[in-house]
């Protein structure tokens, strides 16, 4: 998270640098478009230090998001480059730039790339050629997910071969483990080099093997190259593939579920020889691929099923019962043992009563993170909307318990309900219409007791008195 900010903040500052231009091709998408990435590029040759240095951070330090940008770019470099002896030649400047004589020396040339920037000789249209795509592969190396590999291989192609042949091996070196699951998608790449490199790597990183690839101790790197295995398809990885369909961690059995899909028939043979020794029972023959995995996923996760049933009763019993305590420990462990349960928006109104609890108790984080729990759980349930008020407000009164008068935050509550009366009240009373309209009501009155006390008086004056009612007349 911090290392994202820091990011923002180096394209901020270069975006406050820069002329204020619209990017049309990235208005309405995140990251940074292939435009801004230009305007960047030519800020390198800017004759201010400030905004070299800005554009220097911001290519190296892009997020996930403007990969589409990145790759657009790399499309637009590749029309015109230098030579292969100019682009080895400014490589080795930003080398020397760092003090290294030796073409081997293992260092980070893109920490060169601004002294040799700040030197007119080196702001020279070849220099500047190689240093974007040069800190555009830094940044890739940083974003380490599978899906940056075909835009490592344009950099690879950009130039002829030997170029970015070293600094390539310097990326790998440097990734380690983390470019796996990119160098095995690279394998099927359409250009020889690029699948030598891949197929390099992962023979360096003794990887070779999918049954060692895939049993990595890091969980997400586990999955992500059962995944890359199936774009695209690798059919020597599939045996081992589908006996990961009942790993324990999550997140590794559902990469493989989806690798079975992606495998399709090719599969069946495998996924119904696992069937059998689950079930010590052949499955039925009429069954196509997809029917098969249906059937052995119901078998093994039978036991998983019938625990989170059982939890899901537990809680609804507590909850019926006004234990929201219980109900919520039932909740919690039903969530944290099956987070993708399929009738997880049940447990919404629970997680709903809760958090009204929390906000009559004054207790407003607790409050927040129920209702939003609870939103999440059942985003297109009816209550919705009231969810999204309840956060919204939640959100105001906590701002305000820190001394900060939120009135956005009522306003966006009553934006998605209305008739939030709690809102409505909050925000009368912090801009004092409450207190206006008391006082209003209050001389309202008044002058009606006032009114009434004159109307009394005037009528006792009108009125003859008792003794002149009851006065014999004398004639």
């Amino acid at each position: 998270m911090r290392a994202h900010w820091q990011r923002a903040l180096v394209v901020g500052l270069w975006l406050l640098c820069s002329p204020a231009t619209a990017d049309e091709g990235t208005a309405e998408q995140p990251g940074v478009g292939a435009t801004e990435l230009g305007r960047l590029a030519a800020d390198l040759g800017s004759d201010e230090g400030a905004r070299r240095e800005a554009a220097v951070h911001a290519l190296s330090g892009l997020h996930i998001e403007s990969l589409p940008g990145i790759e657009q770019r790399l499309r637009e470099l590749a029309r015109e480059r230098p030579s292969a002896d100019n682009a080895k030649a400014a490589l080795a400047a930003f080398r020397r730039a760092l003090g290294s004589r030796r073409g081997d020396d293992i260092l980070d040339i893109a920490a060169g790339v601004p002294k040799v920037l700040s030197t007119r000789e080196g702001r020279q249209a070849d220099g500047l050629r190689m240093a974007e795509p040069l800190l555009l592969l830094r940044s890739l190396e940083r974003i380490a997910e599978r899906a940056v590999g075909p835009a490592m291989a344009s950099i690879l192609l950009l130039d002829p071969p030997g170029v970015w042949d070293f600094e390539f091996a310097l990326v790998r070196q440097r990734a380690g483990l983390g470019l796996l699951p990119t160098l095995i998608g690279l394998r099927s790449h359409e250009d020889a080099r690029v699948r030598a490199f891949a197929q390099a790597g992962v023979h360096a990183l003794g990887m070779d093997d999918p049954a060692l690839a895939t049993s990595l101790p890091d969980t997400h790197l586990a999955s992500e190259v059962v995944r890359a295995y199936t774009q695209p398809l690798d059919f020597a990885a599939m045996p081992t593939v589908v006996r990961l369909v009942n790993a324990d961690k999550l997140e590794l059995r559902e990469a493989a579920r989806f690798a079975v899909q992606r495998f399709g028939k090719n599969a069946i043979w495998q996924v119904r020889q696992l069937y059998t020794e689950v079930t010590s029972q052949n499955p039925n023959r009429n069954w196509d691929a997809d029917r098969t995995a249906r059937e052995l996923y119901a078998v093994l996760d039978r036991a998983q099923t019938e625990e989170a049933a059982m939890l899901l009763k537990n809680g609804l019993s507590a909850q019926a019962g006004g234990d929201l305590t219980t109900m919520k420990d039932h909740y919690d462990q039903l969530l944290a043992r099956f987070p993708r349960y399929a009738e997880r928006a049940r447990l919404a109104p629970g997680y709903a009563a809760l958090g009204e609890h929390f906000l009559v108790h004054d207790r407003l984080q607790n409050a927040r993170d129920a209702f939003e729990r609870a939103l999440r759980l059942a985003p297109d349930a009816p209550t919705a909307k009231l969810l999204r008020a309840k956060v919204a407000f939640a959100d105001a009164e906590i701002a305000q318990s820190h001394g900060v008068v939120d009135l956005h935050g009522y306003d966006e509550a009553l934006r998605h309900e209305p008739g939030l009366q709690s809102a409505v009240a909050a925000k009368e009373r912090l801009t004092g219409v409450r207190a206006a309209r008391e006082r209003r009501n209050k001389r309202l009155a008044a002058g009606a007791a006032i009114l009434l006390l004159l109307g009394l008086g005037a009528m006792l004056l009108r009125s003859p008195s008792v003794s002149e009612a009851t006065e014999p007349s004398v004639t």
